[in-house]
């Protein structure tokens, strides 16, 4: 059943229909919180508020065909009221060794700097995520993480797709203002 019927389905009272709902867009509206909070625990609870929300506005969704793009909207509105919430704007992560430990598998190939370096890596781009604004960020995840086309971006945030050019375009410049150390390593060789 495609989402437009098990939308149909849900709000003609169909627990089941909801419940497929959920499975099927549950690991990614997931991964997109994630990328937005860069917090295990946050993501889990902005995704499972989205889908309570979900629940409670079957009634009122009016976009059957944009099911998805309405998810991740209410993914990204449930981010920033999270960090409202918290009464802070989000946070530069800080890296610790620490929390790295025992996430290594240890085969005969197994190499702990080079695994290292890679987490410090993924934690640096996270971190220069956190440079955008709030729309910025979700532009720039929706295309890059989520592999949205520009179209299917500026329908899930309600925005004219010059306005998702003009955002991701000043997303891309500060990350690469972000990400420039990381960059001359990379050039230099210092990174694999």
């Amino acid at each position: 059943m495609d989402p437009k019927e098990l939308v149909l389905e849900a709000q003609s009272g169909n627990m089941r229909a909801f419940q497929l709902l959920v499975q099927q867009y549950q690991q990614e509206i997931y991964r997109y919180a994630y990328t937005l909070a860069g917090c295990h625990e946050e993501a889990e609870d902005i995704s499972q508020e989205v889908f309570v929300k979900a629940y409670q506005s079957l009634s009122s969704i009016r976009e059957h065909e944009h099911f998805r793009a309405w998810l991740y909207r209410v993914t990204m509105n449930t981010w920033i009221n999270h960090g409202r919430k918290k009464g802070m704007k989000i946070k530069k992560q800080q890296i610790s060794i620490d929390q790295y430990q025992g996430d290594f598998p240890v085969t005969s190939d197994f190499n702990p700097d080079a695994e290292t370096e890679k987490a410090f890596n993924q934690t640096r781009i996270h971190q220069a995520l956190n440079c955008l604004s709030p729309k910025e960020r979700a532009v720039f995840t929706l295309k890059h993480f989520q592999d949205l086309k520009l179209i299917e971006v500026a329908e899930s945030l309600h925005l004219s797709t010059g306005t998702v050019k003009s955002l991701m375009f000043r997303a891309v410049r500060k990350l690469q203002k972000e990400l420039a150390d990381v960059r001359e390593e990379w050039l230099e060789g210092g990174i694999s």
